[in-house]
Parts: structure tokens; C-alpha cells; sequence
């Protein structure tokens, strides 16, 4: 689940009531977690980054559930560890995207040093 999931509902081909709930997201995410951790596998959860605004790809609702969704990835327990990546990239203003030099330029893909940020921000330990 991703910024994709909650930006391509409502556009042609992907009618608007594909777009997901926190609900519906949280439900899923719990059953996924119940089948990693019964084969004896760690699982890790990571926010998802923040977009600017982009109607109708991006609205108000839409973040409202990433932000929502991304409280819960943060403070539900279910994951072993949590990947804050909107933590890492987003703006301290408080205002929607990515901050300046970790957005691409079409508010939605990380730069480069975007990128580079994310990448320091995972524990290579998660992997061994």
C-alpha cells in the first residue's frame, strides 16, 4: 500500500470507491502480519511519504488517510519495526509534500538526495 493506492481512485479506469480506508488498510495489514509472524518471519511496516496537492490525484481526503494510516503504521504494534520514511522526507512547516531538496521536482518521486535520505534512515541490522 502505497501514495499510488490512494491517488489513482477517482481517476479514469479507477473508480473512486476503490479508494481505501484506514480501516480497510489497518484490517489487511493485521492479517498480513498474523501470516508472517506464524511462518517465524519479522515484520516491518514504513509510512507513507508525503505529496503535494494535486487534485484530483491528490486531496485533502487522501491525505487525511495517509496521515491517518501513517499514525497507525507509527502507534498500532503490529509491525516488529517501523520505517519512518514520511518522518525522514516531510517538510517541518507542517505543510503537505516532501521537503524541498528530497522532492524530485513533481512533487511525488524522492530526489536523489531524498533517496540517499531514506536509505540512511534504515537499519542495515533489520537484515541480518
Amino acid at each position: 500500500m502505497g501514495t499510488n493506492d490512494l491517488g489513482h481512485p477517482g481517476e479514469p479506469g479507477c473508480p473512486i470507491e476503490e479508494l481505501i480506508s484506514q480501516e480497510q488498510f489497518t484490517e489487511a495489514v493485521i492479517r498480513m502480519a498474523e501470516e508472517v509472524h506464524g511462518l517465524g518471519a519479522a515484520f516491518y511496516g514504513a509510512t507513507i511519504t508525503g505529496r503535494v496537492w494535486n487534485p484530483p490525484y491528490w486531496t485533502e481526503e487522501k491525505e487525511n488517510i495517509r496521515v491517518e494510516i501513517n499514525e497507525w503504521i507509527r502507534h498500532s504494534g503490529v509491525f516488529d519495526y517501523v520505517l519512518d520514511f514520511d518522518e525522514v522526507t516531510r517538510r517541518g512547516d507542517h505543510t503537505m509534500g516532501m521537503k524541498a531538496q528530497f522532492d524530485s521536482g513533481d512533487g511525488l518521486h524522492p530526489s536523489a538526495a531524498g533517496g540517499a535520505a531514506i536509505k540512511e534512515s534504515i537499519p542495515l541490522r533489520l537484515f541480518s
